[in-house]
């Protein structure tokens, strides 16, 4: 009986000793989906609210692993530019005031995850006081600046592309590609610019520009993707302008008919 009681003992002061400072103790699930749902869990059941959420941003690389500490990794790092803590914020899909809820903190950290500038996220509850629970929002960043290039001949002719695509902007969340590109048809410069959350929504915006030797081509994409599960509807809106001038040929001989006028070939 001894033995019993003594482990029941240790067993508690375990679980205390894992208890967050004035939060409930983490619910017993047969099977947890991510760390820390237990702890959500038991939140979201006692009925606390989002307080203050307390963002770190990660450099590329943890220089605290031997693995990632090498000379490269600490340029990379010297030189990356971290991302925006509001960049962070705007991303997040629990907001403080909130009611909590364990499966839109899960949904959150996924969309942080889905980010193509962040290597990981998670959001940890770090104490509950007032019926408020605090919360960490840890996001390491991924190295986003990137070159495109290829070239080929075929048909005697030199076709290649050359783009240079940052991800994640001077730390803004951003897209920003810039580039020229020569196929068998035309040349074209190309510029594109891409945003997760347009003026602090939930709307994304993909804005396309490219100057072609035989015209322009200017797109525009808004939507309002689902989000959570909470989310009521969605939406989308695109626009595309463009404007080519065709070159005719009549038995390899170039022409330029008019809007009225239309030419077969004999």
């Amino acid at each position: 009986m001894l033995p019993v009681v003594v482990l029941w003992l240790a067993l508690n002061a375990l679980a205390m000793a894992t208890t967050l400072p004035g939060c409930p103790a983490p619910s017993r699930l047969d099977k947890s989906r991510w760390t820390g749902e237990a702890q959500w869990q038991a939140i979201q059941q006692a009925g606390l609210h989002y307080g203050r959420f307390d963002i770190h941003v990660h450099n590329v690389y943890d220089l605290r692993k031997d693995h990632e500490d090498a000379w490269y990794t600490r340029a990379a790092d010297f030189l990356h530019i971290r991302t925006r803590t509001w960049v962070v914020r705007q991303l997040l899909l629990v907001k403080p005031g909130e009611v909590a809820n364990a499966q839109q903190v899960y949904e959150a950290i996924r969309r942080l995850r889905r980010q193509g500038f962040f290597r990981g996220a998670d959001i940890t509850a770090t104490s509950c006081s007032n019926g408020l629970v605090n919360a960490r929002v840890d996001v390491r960043d991924a190295w986003t600046l990137k070159m495109d290039t290829s070239f080929g001949r075929s048909g005697n002719t030199n076709h290649w592309r050359f783009r240079l695509i940052d991800a994640n902007f001077l730390g803004t969340g951003r897209t920003l590609v810039v580039g020229h590109v020569k196929t068998i048809e035309r040349s074209m410069n190309v510029l594109e610019y891409r945003a997760p959350t347009f003026l602090n929504t939930d709307w994304t915006l993909d804005a396309t520009y490219e100057q072609l030797s035989d015209g322009r081509v200017e797109s525009l994409n808004l939507a309002r993707p689902f989000l959570l599960n909470t989310t009521p509807w969605s939406a989308s809106l695109s626009v595309l302008d463009q404007r080519l001038h065709l070159d005719f040929y009549n038995h390899g001989a170039r022409m330029v008919p008019s809007a009225a006028q239309t030419v077969f070939p004999d």
